[in-house]
């Protein structure tokens, strides 16, 4: 579990988790993130005086970073760390409340795909609203599916295949040689939309990388048509600072008690451009309710823009800055 500066968030999503059958066979390890700024250190601190606490599980060890490696860097960090201890690993996020069945779903999963050359990971999440309309409303008769589409609230992967991943994407010539733009957006429901932000070196947003990835390797996730999850991170309180309120992620995490499962991976194609569509206006939906916060981040980056000016170094050579 990835861990920074919500203690409120943090023990919810816990106090879910250990409500697993399967938690007192599980090993608990969490990756607390340093703080980024002093304003943060309370508030991180509280997080880590209340791992110390955490019961209900088969052991809890804390990975307290002594610096802030940020989102991106600490999944790479965790995932290199927990690939040399494990075959595989289920990864969760600290705003997210889990079904009691989640870690049964998650297991089973990778039991079951471990060999499958084209699955890179499993993902407990499902668009419920989106589904209900694109899948399960056009009879849809599978229990899970598969996609190009990544989301980090709470996957899994194995050792072998997350080492053989490159979790980067390019500075320019995105999709070269991986088909059209509107052929990509399809494929990944529209989450390579994301990918000019996604490609700066300051952006947190690996989960466009890993789907570039999944796209550029031809590769795909299992998720199931019912959620195991619900994010409850999207109250303003979170790194993207948006509020999306009942608009988005209140999932109703009433997954069915017997998956099956199956490798016919093509048995999704003829249903993603519904499920794009279905995202898209999600997206468009909770996003148009933080109109202000997105113009207001807008006109800050206008207005403090620097201007170019002219250095001299010590040699008394001249280089734009």
């Amino acid at each position: 579990m990835f861990s920074y500066n919500r203690p409120t968030h943090v023990r919810l999503a816990i106090e879910a988790l250990a409500k697993s059958p399967l938690a007192k066979e599980s090993a608990l390890y969490i990756c607390s993130d340093a703080p980024r700024t002093k304003k943060d250190e309370p508030e991180v601190s509280a997080c880590r005086a209340y791992f110390e606490q955490i019961e209900g599980f088969k052991s809890v060890q804390v990975v307290a970073l002594t610096e802030n490696h940020n989102v991106k860097k600490a999944a790479k960090v965790m995932g290199e760390w927990m690939s040399k201890k494990y075959e595989a690993w289920i990864s969760i996020e600290d705003d997210i409340l889990v079904h009691e069945d989640f870690l049964r779903f998650m297991n089973d999963a990778l039991v079951y795909y471990r060999d499958n050359e084209k699955v890179a990971c499993v993902m407990g999440f499902a668009y419920d609203s989106v589904f209900e309309k694109a899948l399960i409303g056009r009879g849809y008769a599978h229990d899970v599916l598969f996609t190009q589409a990544f989301y980090a609230f709470g996957w899994a992967t194995w050792a072998h295949k997350w080492q053989s991943l490159e979790i980067t994407m390019p500075s320019h010539d995105y999709f070269k040689g991986m088909g059209s733009y509107l052929q990509l957006l399809r494929r990944s429901w529209a989450h390579l939309a994301s990918h000019r932000v996604a490609s700066k070196p300051t952006s947190e947003l690996w989960d466009v990388h890993f789907c570039y990835e999944m796209i550029r390797k031809g590769l795909v996730a299992v998720m199931p048509v019912r959620s195991y999850l619900q994010n409850i991170g999207f109250d303003g309180s979170g790194l993207h600072k948006y509020h999306f309120g009942e608009t988005f992620f209140q999932e109703r995490l009433q997954p069915r008690e017997d998956i099956a499962f199956t490798n016919h991976i093509h048995i999704s194609d003829n249903y993603h451009s519904s499920i794009t569509f279905g995202v898209i206006r999600l997206w468009i939906r909770a996003f148009w309710g933080n109109l202000w916060l997105i113009l207001g981040r807008k006109s800050s980056r206008w207005w403090s823009k620097p201007e170019k000016v002219l250095v001299f170094s010590e040699k008394g050579d001249r280089s734009n800055a």
